[in-house]
Order: structure tokens, then C-alpha cells, then sequence
């Protein structure tokens, strides 16, 4: 589910998968139409050839409200971290199925000697999903 700018991975309106991807990937989509989210702005599969990295970025205003999504790395092993730039160092994220962070931290992957994937799907948190990782009203 491709955007034209950034900022509209969170807009719902009149949005839908790709023929591609409802040709290529139909469970995938029944998966991420499940995810506890009130709908779906954006959805994309990143990966990483072998050896390379995913440069450190942000992807927001740090000072912004963290965008609501949630990252999938369907064999855990893509490791995602956050940069501290006031220690100088990588935060490793732990190596899971299902991640969220302030992607107005600088962030990025470390490399691997093999192909890694994961799918980031844009969208707010449904009420219960938010209340269970202990959001009391939407972020944006």
C-alpha cells in the first residue's frame, strides 16, 4: 500500500492494497487486515541483502508524537536499533516477531551475513490494543 508522501501514512482515506500485492501476497494481507489497528495508511516490505545495513535515520520530527505502527520481522531476525547519540552507541531492539518505537529516534539495522525482511504497516492503534501496551488516547 504505497504513499506519495511521507506524511500520509497515517490518512485511511480511500486507500487499498496494490493489485500486485493482492495478487502475489493474499495471506499476508488477510494477516496484516487483522493487526489491532483501526485501519491500514501504509504498508511496506523492507529488506536488507546480504552484508549491508539500514542507515541510521529518523523518520519524524523527534519532538513529534511517535507515529502509531507496528513493525513485523516474520523470522526475528532483522536487527533493528535505536542510535544514542549522547552515549554514542546502538540500542539493539530485541530480536522479535512484532516491534513498536519512536521512529523519530534515529534508528537503523545492523548488517548480516544473510537476506532479512520486515513488513512496517502504518496505522492508529486500535482502543484496545492501545490500552493493553498502556496508551490512554491516540498519540497523533
Amino acid at each position: 500500500m504505497p504513499v506519495d508522501r511521507w506524511e500520509d501514512k497515517d490518512d485511511l482515506a480511500g486507500k487499498d492494497f496494490t493489485r500486485e500485492a493482492k495478487a502475489f501476497f493474499p495471506k499476508t494481507l488477510r494477516f496484516l487486515r487483522r493487526l489491532p489497528l483501526v485501519g491500514i495508511g501504509r504498508a511496506s516490505i523492507l529488506g536488507l541483502a546480504p552484508f549491508h545495513h539500514g542507515t541510521v535515520h529518523r523518520d519524524a520530527d523527534p519532538d513529534a508524537e511517535p507515529a502509531e505502527f507496528i513493525m513485523l520481522v516474520p523470522t526475528a531476525d532483522k536487527q533493528l536499533f535505536v542510535w544514542d547519540d549522547a552515549a554514542a552507541c546502538a540500542h539493539p531492539a530485541p530480536k522479535t516477531h512484532a516491534l513498536w518505537f519512536h521512529d523519530g529516534d534515529y534508528h537503523g539495522v545492523a548488517a548480516a551475513p544473510y537476506f532479512r525482511y520486515s513488513v512496517r504497516v502504518d496505522g492508529p492503534f486500535n482502543d484496545e490494543f492501545r490500552q493493553k501496551i498502556g496508551i490512554q488516547e491516540p498519540l497523533r
